[in-house]
């Protein structure tokens, strides 16, 4: 069976200008090849969003969900300064008894799962901040 995939960029991202589409395609390519190579769905899955993510003209980042095949679920919402929000979730959904974690809960549990607190902000993020606040 041909795998199939899909990305886009973030929840409330903008229109995706024509660098963004070609990097959602290159990531959605490059998906495809690793799961035509064997590797399993949740990597990939991990290892796209946490691409998105560092890159700043995507909207990825304080809050991510996951779900595997046996529909066991991972969310993290509201982490402060700790990058790979879905990798957090995916560590939830395999080591907590919790489906959610949430706030300063979730920050504490990244950490304890040796996450790094660091100061996540960028020039674009501080501007539309300003922009809503």
């Amino acid at each position: 069976m041909e795998p199939k995939i899909a990305v886009h960029g973030g929840a409330s991202s903008l229109e995706l200008n024509e660098e963004m589409q070609n990097k959602v395609e290159e990531l959605a390519k490059e998906g495809k090849d690793l799961l035509r190579e064997g590797e399993m769905s949740m990597d990939v899955v991990e290892y796209i969003v946490n691409e998105l993510e560092d890159d700043p003209r995507f909207n990825a980042g304080t809050e991510a969900g996951i779900m595997n095949d046996n529909m066991e679920v991972g969310a993290a919402i509201g982490l402060e300064g700790i990058r790979y929000a879905i990798s957090v979730a995916r560590k939830i959904m395999e080591e907590s008894n919790n489906t959610m974690i949430g706030g300063s809960h979730s920050t504490k549990f990244a950490q304890e799962y040796g996450f790094d607190k660091e100061d996540l902000k960028t020039d674009k993020s501080v501007s539309i901040w300003n922009e809503v606040r």
